[in-house]
C-alpha cells in the first residue's frame, strides 16, 4: 500500500476467493503511493517510501519463508475472516474504471492490457475497453508509455512509475 492502506487486505481476500484460492494471512507493507489521480503525492514522500522499501520487502520475503516451513497454521502475520471482505456501500474500485478514457496519443500497444491483473482492459477495433472489474492499481494509467490513459478526462495527473520496478517482471 502507498499512503493508506484502504482496505487492501480485504480487497486482496475477495480477489483471491474470486480466483478459488484460499488466504489465510495477510502483511502490509508501505510502499510508494501511485493514487495520484486523487491526490498530488509529494515528491519528498515518494523519496522518502522509496528508501528502504527493499530492504523491508526482503526481510518481509525472509520472514514469510521461514514461517512456511513451519507450515501455514503458525504464519504470524494479521489472520484474515470473511468480515474483512469489502461491503459493496464502500470504495468500489470497480466503478473507477468508468472515469478511465483514452486520449488521442493512445498508440494501441497494449501495455495496459498485459499489465492488468484484473483482465479489466480489453485492445478493441475502436480502441481501448475498460470493463467494471478495477482493482484501482492504476498500473494501466501509470505504465501507458504514451500517458495517454486519462482519469475524469485529465492529463493534469501525476504519472509515477516507481524506479525501483523492473518492468519485465510486472505479471509473473
Amino acid at each position: 500500500y502507498g499512503g493508506a492502506p484502504l482496505g487492501a487486505d480485504g480487497r486482496a481476500l475477495k480477489y483471491a476467493r474470486g480466483l478459488g484460492l484460499q488466504m489465510q494471512k495477510v502483511f502490509k507493507v508501505r510502499a510508494p503511493e501511485n493514487f495520484t489521480v486523487v491526490l498530488k503525492v509529494p515528491k519528498g514522500m515518494m523519496r522518502s517510501a522509496i528508501q528502504g522499501f527493499p530492504k523491508r520487502t526482503d526481510k518481509l520475503l525472509d520472514a514469510i519463508a521461514k514461517e512456511l516451513e513451519k507450515g501455514p497454521q503458525d504464519i504470524t502475520g494479521r489472520k484474515v475472516s470473511e468480515s474483512d471482505e469489502p461491503e459493496k456501500k464502500g470504495a468500489d474500485f470497480a466503478l473507477m474504471s468508468r472515469k478511465f478514457s483514452t486520449s488521442g496519443d493512445c498508440i494501441r500497444c497494449g501495455k495496459c492490457v498485459e499489465h492488468c491483473p484484473a483482465g479489466n482492459i480489453t485492445l478493441e477495433e475502436d480502441g481501448i475497453r475498460f470493463h467494471d472489474h478495477c482493482l484501482g492499481c492504476l498500473g494501466c494509467f501509470h505504465r501507458c508509455p504514451k500517458q495517454a490513459i486519462l482519469y475524469k478526462g485529465s492529463s493534469k495527473i501525476l504519472h509515477y512509475v516507481c524506479p525501483l520496478v523492473d518492468e519485465s517482471e510486472i505479471g509473473k
